[in-house]
């Protein structure tokens, strides 16, 4: 039997500008009507939350799941079905996930491997999880036991 599987993601990870901050905090408020919070309320706020800055915008997609650790990581790099998107998914990831749990992505025994994609060769190569401010708030995001 299986114990694990691995999914490939492709990541979006953007700054946002002043304006889209200010929407987001807009959206909080009509949102939650009850917390009568400043901009700096619920910045900090916000930012416990999450782990990363506010001004970092972070979505991901399931491209493919496998039962191989070597064949993901491998689609990953190759940038199987062109993940990239035109360029919106700047980075993948591969998750290594226990078969057959609840909320498998959330699970203490899982592994993440990050890969950063190149435009010039248009693949995606290894990156460390620290390696700057969108790395770190990736792993944040999704390394809820980091």
């Amino acid at each position: 039997m299986v114990e694990f599987f691995y999914v490939l993601f492709a990541v979006e990870c953007r700054k946002l500008d002043d304006a889209e901050v200010k929407r987001k905090f807009q959206k909080f408020n009509i949102d939650y009507p009850q917390h009568k919070w400043d901009f700096n309320q619920f910045k900090e706020f916000e930012e416990q939350l999450t782990g990363y800055p506010i001004d970092i915008a972070i979505s991901r997609e399931e491209i493919g799941f496998f039962e191989d650790e070597e064949e993901a990581k491998k689609s990953a790099r190759a940038n199987i079905v062109d993940y990239n998107d035109g360029g919106c998914y700047n980075y993948g990831m591969v998750v290594k996930v226990p078969f057959g749990s609840g909320y498998p992505y959330y699970s203490e025994y899982n592994e993440f491997w990050l890969f950063k994609f190149n435009p010039q060769t248009r693949t995606y190569e290894d990156e460390d999880f620290d390696a700057d401010e969108f790395t770190r708030s990736i792993r944040a995001r999704y390394d809820t036991f980091a």
